[in-house]
């Protein structure tokens, strides 16, 4: 059995975890200390439950909380690609930090961890695709094109976190400046509910069972716009939950 949630979800701070009968891992760590453990709490969690923390790039907005989380738990492993450590390690001082380059595998008992590449303007940027007895859960945000592992990633989960983070016209008309605009657009940027919904459309299946919506701009997007994208191109027995920026995300449980 398998189960999972979103702690934080937006703009501001990311951060999902996954639990079996391993143990707790945390997928980012975008928000503070103080937060992530009120937020685990929720789910009857704590930090001292946690076995690893997995990072997907060096951004803010996914690291907030790491350096506070290794001065007060140095003997937790924390699993960050070269480049990215190597971007951040003047922060750090201690920790147990370990290395992965992108398109490794991290094996545990029973399930895998595959951190593949993805587009976005970080140093080495992957997203997470788990591999379980119970079927595939994919964190795939922060991206602005598909690629071929991400395509993989989409097609084969019954869990799926995915990008909705902004809609096009909010972005256009917003106050934002055209080259911060033309950054979010680009490859190396953020998916659309548009382009998130197309990727669903075209390379969705029918075995997914969850689709949790993710990483949707505070400015530029709403969950009802992002809820009504991911309606035009879903599977009738998919359920769609919306994660949050400043609440927990439902509770999932796979068998």
């Amino acid at each position: 059995m398998l189960k999972t949630a979103a702690l934080a979800s937006g703009s501001s701070g990311n951060s999902y975890f996954v639990k079996n009968e391993e143990g707790l891992f945390i997928f980012d760590i975008g928000i503070s200390l103080r937060q992530l453990k009120q937020r685990l709490e929720n789910f009857s969690l704590t930090l001292s439950d946690i076995t690893a923390v997995f990072i997907s790039h060096e951004h803010g907005d996914h690291i907030k909380g790491l350096k506070t989380f290794v001065r007060n738990f140095p003997d937790i492993p924390i699993f960050i690609s070269t480049k990215t450590y190597w971007k951040i390690k003047d922060k750090y001082e201690n920790g147990s930090f370990v290395f992965f380059n992108p398109g490794d595998k991290i094996a545990f008992k029973s399930f895998e961890i595959f951190l593949h590449k993805k587009y976005h303007d970080a140093i080495e940027p992957v997203f997470f695709k788990i591999v379980t007895e119970s079927g595939v859960l994919s964190i795939i945000t922060d991206f602005g094109f598909p690629n071929r592992e991400i395509i993989k990633a989409v097609s084969q989960s019954r869990v799926l976190f995915l990008e909705f983070n902004y809609d096009l016209n909010m972005l256009e008309s917003g106050f934002y400046p055209e080259i911060l605009k033309d950054r979010i657009k680009s490859r190396l940027g953020h998916l659309s509910n548009c382009d998130a919904s197309a990727l669903l459309k075209e390379y969705g299946n029918g075995n997914l069972d969850y689709l949790v919506i993710s990483h949707v701009s505070e400015k530029n997007n709403t969950y009802t716009k992002a809820l009504n994208s991911a309606k035009k191109n879903i599977g009738e027995s998919s359920k769609i939950i919306i994660a949050k920026q400043k609440e927990c995300s439902t509770f999932i449980e796979i068998f």
